[in-house]
């Protein structure tokens, strides 16, 4: 069955979704550092797709789609606050709730909430600088608008970050990841000729060569740490190196949907859930992490540290998803 939907892009989110979550299971799931460092694409991945994602809403129905995504992604985060402070004892305290709402501090990923505003505000700009898919001019747009997003990300990644929001979040237009949004845009926009002159199983068996070389150099014999923070910036853990990388990892997906024809089987949906909740995932993977640790996983230490292990990782991603079911099910009706 061939799908609407981009399903290889929501495969995209999903490797990018569950990047994020075993970064924050380090040391409660798995503690080898190799793992730890082969996910540190993630955000960055997660960041490229956004950008190539909201690029594509544009051009098909303008502003507008920048405005649905602010508003809904806000509402989510609002709700997903209040779950926080609910678990935390603190939803009769105005004063804690508005502090984490405003400081993006309920849970560590919700300093990501500040950088996605961020960059949904500078979009627009953004797609008036790369103009219509059909302009002759737009390969001088793109590098005009390359050369300024890298020079405002280098000035602006030197900020301190605002109302201690870190990670790129406290930063004017996120700092550094402004780049990668840009990018995911730039990939949106020129990807007619990417499937015309890049979308052959000769070119997706060279990058899917390519990125597993990538992997082995950069992770595996430890090369990464040669290369410099990006924008010197290396709270974030990633470096120039990741640039490239996340980029080849978004075009071997966009491959891979036209190669195979966008056609979905068991295997291939099962394989979309993760990223088509992904939003969910990362708002909620660290209340039900809180709710394991406090309440299962002494019973599960005492049966099994495999099982353990493994009941962790599922109940991270399952009830995240099961909640993000249930919140959309409630929105349509609502919406009827």
């Amino acid at each position: 069955m061939k799908s609407e939907r981009n399903v290889w892009i929501d495969i995209a989110k999903t490797v990018a979704i569950i990047g994020v979550v075993f970064q924050h299971l380090r040391g409660w799931a798995y503690d080898n550092t190799t793992v730890y460092n082969l996910i540190l694409y993630a955000v960055a991945l997660f960041v490229l797709t956004g950008g190539y994602n909201i690029m594509k809403s544009y051009l098909r129905i303008g502003h507008v789609s920048v405005l649905k995504r602010i508003f809904s992604m806000v509402i989510a985060y609002v709700i997903a606050t209040l779950f926080y402070s609910l678990y935390e004892g603190e939803i009769t305290n105005p004063v804690y709730i508005a502090h984490s709402i405003t400081h993006f501090d309920a849970c560590a990923p919700m300093y990501y909430v500040a950088v996605y505003i961020w960059l949904m505000i500078g979009t627009l700009p953004l797609a008036l600088i790369l103009g219509n898919k059909q302009g002759k001019s737009r390969h001088i747009r793109f590098i005009a608008g390359l050369i300024l997003v890298a020079a405002v990300s280098y000035y602006t990644t030197g900020y301190n970050d605002i109302l201690g929001i870190i990670l790129g979040g406290g930063k004017i237009l996120a700092g550094p990841w402004l780049l990668f949004h840009y990018l995911g845009m730039s990939v949106a926009l020129y990807e007619e000729e990417i499937i015309k002159n890049l979308c052959k199983p000769v070119f997706l068996g060279a990058n899917t060569v390519i990125l597993i070389a990538w992997q082995y150099v950069f992770v595996f014999k430890g090369y990464a740490g040669s290369v410099p923070a990006i924008f010197g910036y290396e709270d974030l853990l990633i470096s120039w190196a990741t640039l490239p990388e996340v980029i080849l990892m978004l075009i071997w997906f966009i491959q891979m949907s036209v190669i195979t024809g966008n056609k979905e089987n068991a295997l291939i949906k099962l394989m979309a859930v993760p990223g088509r909740y992904s939003l969910y995932i990362f708002l909620y993977h660290i209340l039900f992490l809180k709710i394991y640790v406090t309440h299962m996983l002494t019973m599960m230490l005492n049966i099994s540290h495999l099982l353990n292990r493994i009941t962790l990782i599922a109940y991270v991603f399952i009830c995240p998803i099961l909640l993000g079911y249930l919140m959309k099910g409630f929105h349509k009706d609502k919406s009827r």
